[in-house]
């Protein structure tokens, strides 16, 4: 799950212009989700989903889902915001 919020802080990191542009609480949260320190946290999480293969069934249904709640949530804040 946290692989996805890293891979979108480095998309946003590899788009200087558009970090430029962003406020100050959305480049934090950015700031949050990218570097060595949470580049470890992945790893880490990855390495303790990678010790249990016999529940990656399970555990890509729970990212699954998760992902979608995330999604729905981002979906409406923008619809909210935007009216």
């Amino acid at each position: 799950m946290e692989l996805v919020y890293l891979k979108w802080a480095e998309d946003a990191e590899n788009h200087n212009n558009t970090l430029e542009l962003l406020e100050y609480k959305h480049k934090e949260w950015i700031d949050l989700h990218r570097g060595k320190a949470f580049e470890i946290w992945v790893e880490f999480l990855k390495k303790e989903v990678d010790r249990h293969p016999e529940e990656s069934d399970k555990i890509f249904e729970s990212v699954r889902i998760t992902l979608n709640f995330e999604l729905e949530f981002f979906d409406e804040t923008y619809q909210v915001g935007s009216t």
